[in-house]
């Protein structure tokens, strides 16, 4: 898998104590699956095949191929920030995805 992600967050201050603060993060990643084939014989059991009918140890199962997937996606995030006490710090958060 191939990641390339990008991300990028200013902050303002709007008033004293009250923060905006504008997230952005874009990702693209590509993703490869490779599938092989098999022989049934070589994953089930002699005594698990005698119970079903006409099969066939030696049948080869799965087509074996490469299958490749590129996703995007991008998260934007706004807070405001406005410390209620100097302590503990409250934010509000909004989040959606594209």
């Amino acid at each position: 898998m191939d990641k390339r992600p990008l991300f990028a967050g200013p902050n303002y201050d709007i008033v004293h104590d009250v923060t905006l603060g504008l997230e952005l993060r874009h990702q693209i990643d590509e993703v490869t699956n490779t599938t092989p084939s098999y022989r049934v014989g070589g994953v089930f059991d002699h005594a698990y095949l005698a119970t079903l009918v006409h099969a066939d140890p030696n049948q080869i199962v799965g087509v074996t191929g490469k299958r490749t997937a590129t996703f995007k996606a991008a998260l934007p995030r706004v807070m405001l920030n406005w410390p209620a006490a100097r302590d503990p710090s409250p934010n509000a958060i909004a989040l959606g995805t594209n």
